[in-house]
């Protein structure tokens, strides 16, 4: 064999042995970026966990004054009692977690204040508590439920379904605005309006974008609005995103 072939032949054999070690790199960078991101996923849920607990039992007060008729003279008594029911639900959902049987549990206590409620007025403020006591049980149940996709490698998305559903609702300051109030609070037309300083059919196409995307509901044509389920595990998932952008 001539020196020349044998040069070929020894760097062909380095070049081999260089692809192998760079796999082998490549293999362990994965792996140790999976390790840090779900490290990081877990962090960022232990700290949302904690906030939205926090915010629920700091802002309870407030919520059931507004879902609770100004007028009536049982609103003390019935304040005591869904006070101590919706701290409970909080109390489950940190230490055992939302199954379905608790939620029929909660259902049927409410069920049956409505069957011995002493007004048919009494019925709205239990539509109001119904609603406030199971969109917190249900952020409260998103939160601290193991969470599929921290658990996927498939970055597969359905290209169509989130354009549609979430970036072109959220890809406007204004409607980025409303989701990020709305998940602090249930906000009118009019807090709205001059929060986000639109006006009249500028205000409602936004709002109709966040609607028709399920991210936000309102009960009745003059009712609050309300973050739903789907727009608050949205604002949590952007929120995630911005703090792993942070770090790379």
């Amino acid at each position: 064999m001539s020196e020349i072939e044998f040069l070929i032949k020894d760097n062909k054999e380095i070049k081999e042995q260089l692809k192998t070690i760079e796999k082998q790199i490549s293999s362990l960078k994965e792996q140790k970026n999976k390790e840090n991101i779900n490290t990081a996923l877990e962090t960022v849920k232990k700290d949302v966990s904690y906030s939205l607990t926090n915010y629920l039992q700091n802002n309870l007060k407030k919520e059931l004054n507004h879902s609770l008729n100004d007028s009536c003279s049982l609103k003390k008594d019935c304040n005591n009692l869904f006070e101590e029911m919706i701290q409970e639900n909080i109390r489950q959902a940190n230490q055992k977690g939302i199954t379905p049987e608790y939620k029929n549990k909660i259902k049927k206590k409410i069920h049956e204040v409505r069957l011995t409620a002493p007004t048919k007025e009494c019925n709205s403020c239990l539509d109001n508590i119904e609603q406030m006591t199971f969109n917190h049980m249900d952020l409260l149940d998103s939160i601290n439920n193991q969470q599929k996709f921290e658990q996927q490698n498939d970055t597969s998305i359905n290209n169509e379904k989130i354009l549609k559903e979430v970036l072109e609702p959220v890809t406007n300051k204004q409607r980025l605005q409303i989701l990020e109030k709305l998940a602090e609070d249930n906000l009118s037309h009019s807090e709205l309006s001059k929060l986000t300083k639109l006006r009249g059919g500028n205000l409602l196409f936004h709002l109709e974008k966040l609607k028709n995307a399920n991210l936000i509901i309102q009960k009745h044509e003059r009712s609050n609005y309300i973050i739903t389920k789907k727009g608050y595990n949205i604002l949590l998932s952007l929120s995630r995103l911005e703090k792993t952008l942070k770090e790379i």
